[in-house]
C-alpha cells in the first residue's frame, strides 16, 4: 500500500472578515488532489463581528467578483454596486439646522456599496466548504516554532488559552488589534534579533507590536432606518450615499 504524503497544515488565527475572506480565496482556487489542510481558529463562542455597516469599494468588490460571491453579496447589500459612475463620498454642512447643504460630492467607479457586517461575514462563511475545520472559542496565547536537530523548523505549535494546542505547518495571523500572532512574532524576533539588554516594549522596531492609544476619540452614532424615516422620510442618508459631515475630535493627555 503506497504511503500517504501528510497534509500541509495551514492555521487562520482568527475568524473575521480577514480571516474568513482567506479561508474563501484558499477554497476557490484548491483544487481537488490538493494536499492542504485548513484550521480556523476563533476566540469567540461563535463566528460573529462587531460594528453595524461596512463600505465595499471598487477594489473590494472585484476581489468578490472573483471568489464568486458578488451575487450573494448584492443581495444582501443595503445599496449594491453601481457599474457606472455613481457618488462615492458627499460632503455636507450640517450644523446649521435651518439651511444644510452639500458643498462636495466625490464621484467614484462603482460609487460605494453598502451592508451590514454580519451580513458580509454570512456569506463569506457560508462559501468556506466543510473540509476547512472551524474552531470556536479557541483564543491563541502563543505559539513556538518546534525545529528539528539540525534547527530547521519542523512545524509551528499553538497554544491557546483554555490550554490545548494544536499543530501547523504555517500560521497566518487574523486575530485583530491584540493580536497575539503579532505580538509573539516580535517576542521571537526580539530575542534572536534585537538586545537582550532591553525589553521588547522598549525596543525602537519591537515595541511597535503593542497597540498604543494615539489619544483622540471620534464619536459615532447609529439611528434606526425606521426611526430616521419617521422623523425626516427625505433624509440623505436615505436616499445617498456615504455623508461625511463635521467630526468632533478629543485630544486627551492620558499616560
Amino acid at each position: 500500500m503506497p504511503a500517504t504524503n501528510p497534509k500541509f497544515r495551514i492555521a487562520i488565527c482568527g475568524g473575521g472578515i480577514g480571516g474568513l475572506a482567506l479561508a474563501a480565496v484558499l477554497a476557490r482556487h484548491e483544487r481537488e488532489d490538493s494536499p492542504i489542510e485548513v484550521n480556523l481558529y476563533e476566540g469567540r463562542p461563535e463566528i460573529t463581528t462587531f460594528g453595524a455597516g461596512i463600505t465595499v469599494w471598487q477594489r473590494t468588490w472585484r476581489v468578490m467578483q472573483l471568489l464568486g460571491i458578488d451575487g450573494q453579496l448584492a443581495e444582501a447589500s443595503v445599496r449594491p454596486p453601481n457599474k457606472g459612475i455613481g457618488p462615492g463620498f458627499t460632503y455636507r454642512r450640517g450644523d446649521n439646522d435651518t439651511n444644510p447643504f452639500t458643498y462636495h460630492t466625490v464621484m467614484l467607479p462603482y460609487g460605494s456599496s453598502s451592508m451590514h457586517r454580519a451580513d458580509l461575514v454570512g456569506v463569506l462563511k457560508s462559501n468556506i466548504p466543510s473540509r476547512y475545520k472551524i474552531h470556536v472559542s479557541k483564543k491563541l496565547s502563543k505559539y513556538i516554532e518546534i525545529a528539528d536537530t539540525d534547527g530547521q523548523i519542523k512545524h509551528i505549535e499553538l497554544t491557546f488559552t483554555d490550554g490545548t494546542t494544536a499543530e501547523a505547518d504555517i500560521l497566518i495571523g487574523a486575530d485583530g488589534i491584540k493580536s497575539a500572532v503579532r505580538s509573539t512574532m516580535y517576542d521571537l524576533a526580539h530575542q534572536h534579533e534585537c538586545s537582550l539588554d532591553i525589553g521588547r516594549d522598549d525596543c525602537p522596531r519591537c515595541s511597535a507590536a503593542t497597540p498604543k492609544w494615539t489619544g483622540m476619540i471620534a464619536y459615532r452614532y447609529l439611528i434606526p432606518t425606521e426611526r430616521l424615516k419617521k422623523v425626516n422620510p427625505n433624509h440623505q442618508g436615505l436616499r445617498s450615499t456615504l455623508c461625511v459631515r463635521r467630526f468632533t475630535f478629543e485630544y486627551l493627555d492620558c499616560p
